[in-house]
């Protein structure tokens, strides 16, 4: 299941979220939600291609905008002396 960052806010509003994760890694970090009596989806974009936010706390700002509080993090990908997430390059 795609979930647009419009489906996960109604879904918070409405609480039917089970379960939020936040998978890190090199590209950044993305969402995945599990909704009532359906089964896990990644958030995406409303061009289609999977979230991944840049920054922790942008994810997290957006997370709690929307009323979402309780999280779980994977981090197995993820290296703490991993630079910033930059798309352009100097």
């Amino acid at each position: 299941m795609k979930l647009t960052q419009k489906s996960l806010a109604q879904a918070a509003a409405t609480q039917s979220i089970e379960q939020t994760d936040i998978h890190a890694t090199a590209d950044g970090f993305t969402v995945t939600a599990k909704l009532r009596r359906q089964k896990p989806g990644k958030l995406y974009t409303d061009r289609g291609e999977v979230r991944a936010f840049k920054s922790w706390n942008t994810c997290m700002r957006y997370l709690r905008s929307i009323g979402i509080t309780c999280v779980t993090v994977d981090m197995t990908d993820w290296e703490p002396e991993m630079p910033t997430v930059k798309k352009h390059e100097e």
